[in-house]
């Protein structure tokens, strides 16, 4: 997992061509003006989706991808997200292929983080990661999610 600021993101384009064209796309583009939808950038190479959430419950979803590295960013007010390493969990819902998602029961202590607007978030395959939680009761997050295939 790495957590950082939108201005640093450079510094990760050597994680590979795919996070290279991510990278680029996102140094050109203005998240706030896209459109609450999926785009793709590059076919299933490269995609991703605008989303706005009120966040007033805990999201208890503990998930992690297979194929895809997530570039979580929050384009406006905040979000918690938790993160644990994998370490066998058990499947709450089997593994969607297709979605490449899955989720987990974890019980262990995971360790959250709270992203505001300009923070980023990369969760490689295999992290498990629970976004979506709110910070401090009732909040808004507006994100974009960048798929990133491995």
């Amino acid at each position: 997992m790495v957590i950082d600021r939108l201005e640093n993101i450079a510094a990760y384009a050597g994680l590979g061509k795919n996070f290279a064209k991510a990278i680029a796309f996102l140094q050109k583009t203005d998240p706030s003006a896209l459109p609450l939808e999926r785009f793709e950038l590059d076919g299933q190479e490269l995609f991703g989706f605008v989303k706005q959430t009120e966040l007033e419950t805990e999201n208890l979803r503990w998930e992690a991808h297979r194929k895809y590295a997530d570039i979580q960013l929050i384009v406006a007010g905040a979000e918690r997200i938790g993160f644990a390493p994998y370490s066998g969990e058990a499947e709450t819902v089997p593994f969607s292929e297709e979605g490449d998602i899955g989720f987990y029961q974890f019980e262990g202590a995971g360790t959250d983080v709270t992203l505001n607007a300009g923070d980023f978030a990369i969760f490689l395959p295999g992290e498990l990661h629970c976004p979506d939680c709110p910070v401090g009761g009732k909040c808004t997050s507006r994100k974009m999610v960048i798929k990133v295939a491995l």
